[in-house]
């Protein structure tokens, strides 16, 4: 009986989405998700995460890139905006590995969302830029269709 109920709040998140895959949707909400959680950032982690990135591209020293993303305000942004939007995500797959994974990929964004801004800090041209958001789409899509 458990299963026809969770097939059932499947079959009305895709039909609440249209025809877009779970894929798709968790995809467009992780994205949305890493957007917020920059933006609900303070400034000095903003640019903690921004130095760090332009530091790697120069170097390639993924250690301070790493360790730039360990503060505590990343995970925390990320949590309070994957409540407003990973809304559909979340109803269709709620366990605890999902929201895991979700995480996972919201991170993931949010790299490639840093990566953009410091590459239009950096004088990247509109067609550079839009291969990076075809990239980060492609990345995380890849990403999902492997967990989901």
């Amino acid at each position: 009986m458990r299963s026809n109920g969770a097939l059932l709040s499947l079959l009305l998140v895709v039909t609440s989405v249209g025809a877009q895959s779970i894929v798709e949707t968790a995809t467009e909400e992780q994205i949305r998700t890493a957007s917020c959680a920059f933006m609900a950032m303070s400034k000095p982690a903003q640019s903690s995460l921004l130095r760090a990135t332009e530091q790697y591209l120069k170097s390639k020293d993924s250690v301070s890139l790493i360790e730039a993303f360990q503060i505590d305000e990343v995970p925390n942004a990320l949590g309070r905006c994957s409540d407003v939007h990973a809304a559909m995500t979340m109803k269709a797959r709620p366990s605890n590995r999902d929201v895991g994974h979700f995480f996972d990929g919201s991170e993931r964004a949010l790299r490639l969302l840093v990566l953009e801004k410091v590459a239009r800090t950096q004088g990247a041209s509109a067609k550079e830029i839009k291969k990076i958001k075809d990239k980060t789409y492609e990345g995380l899509m890849q990403f999902n269709e492997e967990h989901y």
